[in-house]
């Protein structure tokens, strides 16, 4: 029995035992602790307003301190697609996530999803590609950026952006 008269009687008895007390601390702690379900993004890869099965979709986060891909999965029938998002980070003061689709060698982006937003009907919008010249001669460049970044290794890395107008 714990004396309530002599605290410090009762503080040494408790550290005399220290086990049973920790084991209580350990078995009381998760009631405490609230359980918090986790963010899911789940939607599909639709071309002409068909689910497209069998895509690759990866989900992406790009945040204030850092960006990359998170998740990676096939589209299921119907082009269907689940992702449990990760834990929010407090170091970051902006984060968005968004999937990007490869179909038939070609990546397509879905619009940015910000942490609060609903994760639920999301869609990848997918569209059937073209080489025929003519298609390619009405095409008109409207802006092209190239960016030159100092390689690790030397050498260069060269990313070209292009913005065309499709009447």
């Amino acid at each position: 029995m714990i004396s309530f008269f002599f605290p410090e009687r009762a503080a040494r008895r408790v550290a005399r035992r220290p086990l049973p007390h920790l084991l209580l601390a350990l078995l009381l702690a998760p009631a405490a602790v609230p359980a918090v379900a986790q963010d899911v993004v789940s939607g599909r890869v639709v071309k002409g307003g068909q689910g497209v099965g069998g895509a690759t979709v990866e989900l992406h986060r790009v945040s204030s301190d850092t960006s990359g891909m998170v998740g990676r999965a096939l589209s299921g029938p119907g082009g269907a697609f689940r992702f449990t998002l990760p834990a929010r980070t407090d170091t970051a003061t902006f984060t968005v996530f968004f999937a990007a689709a490869m179909v038939d060698g070609v990546r397509y982006l879905g619009p940015a999803l910000h942490p609060d937003q609903p994760g639920a009907g999301y869609q990848v919008q997918v569209y059937d590609t073209t080489s025929a010249q003519g298609a390619v001669d009405s095409l008109r460049v409207t802006r092209r950026d190239v960016i030159a970044v100092v390689g690790v290794k030397g050498g260069w890395e060269i990313a070209e952006a292009v913005r065309v107008e499709n009447p």
